[in-house]
Order: C-alpha cells, then sequence, then structure tokens
C-alpha cells in the first residue's frame, strides 16, 4: 500500500514548494543524537542552499523559508519517531506540522527542494505508512496499529461471545452464532478504523478457526489490502514480535509481487503490451498506458526523468517495482513497463 501512501503525500503538498527531506535512522550508523543532528544539518544546509537557486516570487520565498526554519525545529534529533530505520519528512507551506513517515530500511540521506515531492523512497519501501495487525481468537482480539517498525497504539474488543452457561444443543448453537457475530463486529470496526484513514495495510494472526472467520467477514475494500497471516503467536506475540512478523510479511509479499512483475516482462519482450527503455517508457506515460512500471536502482538520469516517471506511473495507479541486480531488466536500458494496452 505505499503507493497509496505516496499519492497521499502528492496530493497534500500540491501547490507549493516542496522540500522532500530523507534520514538515514539506521542504528549501526546514526545511533546517537550527535550523529543524527549532524545528518540534519548537513541536509537543511543543503536545502537551503538549493531553495536560493529557485525562480520564485517573494511570498514563495517567504514561505519557503519559514518552511526550512519550521523543519529546522521539528527535527530535534531526540524528538524523532522511533519507528523504522530511515523517515522521509514533507513540508510544504502552511502551519500544520510536516508530513512525517517511518520507513522501514535505512534510506541515503537526502533533500530535495522543488514543485513536487520527491516520494520514490516511500513508493519502494515495503510497509511505509500505518498498518494494522490482528491477533483473534474465537472469544477476544487485539488491534494493533503501527508504522514501519514500530506499534502505534495496541487495543482490546470487548467479549462478544453469549451463552458461555447454557447447556446441550442451544449453548452449541448460541456460541457459533456469538462466534460469527464476534468476528463481524472485529471486521466492522477494522473497516471503521481504515475508512478514518488509521492504516493502509491489513494482516492477521490466530487459530484456524478465528482466521478462517475473520478472513471471511472482511469486507471488500478490507480484502483488497489484506496481506495475509503473519507467523506469530496470538497468545505471545509482543508488540516487537508482531512488528518485525508485520515488516518479514510485507518484504515478502513485496518481493513475490516483484519477481512476478519481472516474470511478465520477460515473457512479454519482443510482443505486445511492453516498453523497454527510457523514451519508450515515457511514452506509454504520457498516454497513461502503464501498468507496472520497472526499475533498476542503480538508474541515475541527471535530468531527473527517474522521479517524473515514478510520478506519472502513481498518476495512472500504476505499480512501481524496483531491482537491485543490474542484469534484471534487459540490458542497457534500465527501465520497463508493463502496459495495459
Amino acid at each position: 500500500m505505499t503507493a497509496t501512501v505516496a499519492r497521499q503525500v502528492l496530493e497534500r503538498t500540491r501547490g507549493h514548494i516542496v522540500t522532500s527531506l530523507f534520514l538515514d535512522l539506521d542504528p549501526g550508523r546514526f545511533a546517537t543524537a550527535p550523529a543524527r543532528a549532524s545528518q540534519i544539518r548537513s541536509l537543511l544546509d543543503e536545502a537551503g542552499r538549493a531553495a536560493q537557486t529557485l525562480s520564485v516570487d517573494h511570498a514563495a520565498a517567504q514561505a519557503l523559508r519559514r518552511d526550512l526554519s519550521r523543519l529546522e525545529e521539528e527535527l530535534a534529533p531526540d524528538d524523532l519517531p522511533a519507528a523504522g530505520q530511515g523517515l522521509a519528512v514533507y513540508r510544504s507551506g502552511g502551519d500544520d506540522p510536516s508530513l512525517v513517515i517511518p520507513l522501514s530500511a535505512p534510506v541515503a540521506p537526502a533533500v530535495f527542494v522543488e514543485p513536487v515531492a520527491h516520494v520514490e523512497p516511500v513508493v519502494i519501501d515495503p510497509v511505509a505508512g500505518r498498518w494494522c495487525a490482528v491477533l483473534v481468537s474465537v472469544d477476544d482480539a487485539h488491534i494493533l496499529e503501527g508504522a514501519a517498525g514500530r506499534v502505534i497504539r495496541r487495543s482490546r474488543s470487548e467479549d462478544y461471545v453469549r451463552g458461555r452457561s447454557q447447556t446441550g444443543d442451544t449453548r452449541t448453537h448460541s456460541r457459533e452464532q456469538d462466534i460469527a457475530g464476534h468476528l463481524k463486529q472485529v471486521a466492522s470496526e477494522l473497516r471503521r478504523r481504515h475508512q478514518a484513514g488509521e492504516f493502509e495495510s491489513l494482516m492477521l494472526a490466530g487459530g484456524v478457526e478465528a482466521l478462517t472467520g475473520l478472513e471471511s467477514a472482511l469486507p471488500d475494500e478490507l480484502s483488497k489490502i489484506y496481506l495475509g497471516r503473519l507467523s506469530v503467536d496470538p497468545s505471545a506475540g509482543s508488540d516487537s514480535d508482531v512488528a518485525a512478523a508485520v515488516a518479514q510479511l510485507a518484504a515478502k509479499r513485496r518481493t513475490e509481487a516483484d519477481a512476478a512483475a519481472l516474470a511478465e516482462l520477460r515473457d512479454r519482450i519482443g510482443g505486445e503490451r511492453v516498453a523497454v527503455g527510457v523514451e519508450a517508457v515515457q511514452e506509454a506515460l504520457v498516454e497513461r498506458r502503464v501498468e507496472t512500471l520497472l526499475m533498476r536502482r542503480d538508474y541515475d538520469d541527471p535530468d531527473n526523468r527517474r522521479e517524473a516517471m515514478v510520478q506519472a506511473a502513481l498518476s495512472q495507479d500504476a505499480d512501481v517495482r524496483v531491482y537491485d541486480e543490474p542484469d534484471e531488466l534487459p540490458p542497457p536500458r534500465p527501465v520497463a513497463a508493463l502496459l495495459r494496452f
């Protein structure tokens, strides 16, 4: 669901000069406050220099200076979110707090001051944005919401099961009904939270009966964002256990989707509904025919066409896939696309 998060960033920052700042919070390199402070200072200095090169009117220049000042106030090393190993920060005028998105993996420190947000690091992160994990039994449910590698909130459902003191067939029938009612109410609560924008992806853990029942009770909008079952003991899973299982499942799903897209590309090479190379892909993006955009991670374009292609793909609800190995995409072309028609 990281593409959804990126689209939200683009929508929220539209119409202003945007400062897009990426912090590497890898504890192996930036565990201490002084190390993070040095990284932040370097990025803000770079942002200031980039801002001076922009041709904007007086009002926009003032707004940009206020943005950089607010970022300096907000990015105190000791106040940075604990979630994840990287951080994407977006600021684009106004008095609202900056948009802060924890990333599940380290990101190269970078800053961009441009008319639109720089979103590729968010798009390619397996679990950027908010997620929800439910540890469910036939009697109860723990709902955990998190971002990147950290649980932010944990709540517990009420016990919806009635009729435990009954006997005979009536007790059995009543319990079956109450289990179904309990799971239906859990699904309803999840739907409410999703519609309120509290999470973008959903995962479940629990016994077979409860899992099967809750999966069946999920409405279509939750089924579309359901990533699958977590490898965690629902009776003993700590917050850190759940967060680790979420990251593992999200990475697995991303790897599977990447492999499937690459296999389909190889099958289509030389045939129809495929574009290979920068020019061919740009043409397909203009025509809004792209279903999946595939890029090599080492693709470096001085004209910034890479980010432009990512944003064009997002605007037409296309997937974006990035690959590490140089021979995964047809050399020497660093970008390709699967086309809708």
